[in-house]
């Protein structure tokens, strides 16, 4: 649980930051010191650039949630199995 955890955040800081250089002022101040004919495809290319990054990590971290919520699934039955050996081992040992 707490490799998923170490994953996640770099990547959820990562999508802040992300989500905060797709801000439309942070675009305008990025491209301001750029000369170009024509500087709204060069701000559409930025936002496609972030957000098809944005996107990767979007689903990477929710690949890392399905892992969590397999591994806690995992964990409460090897719990259970553990218990009921426990269980088992404690019958076999009183008779």
């Amino acid at each position: 649980m707490l490799e998923i955890t170490q994953k996640e955040e770099p990547i959820q800081t990562r999508l802040d930051q992300i989500n905060q250089q797709l801000r439309p002022e942070t675009i305008e101040r990025t491209m301001a010191g750029v000369g170009s004919l024509h500087p709204e495809n060069l701000r559409d290319d930025v936002k496609t650039r972030l957000n098809t990054e944005k996107t990767r990590l979007l689903t990477q971290l929710e690949l890392l949630r399905q892992d969590r919520t397999r591994t806690r699934s995992s964990l409460a039955t090897t719990d259970a199995a553990i218990q009921r050996l426990r269980i088992k081992l404690s019958e076999a040992l009183r008779h």
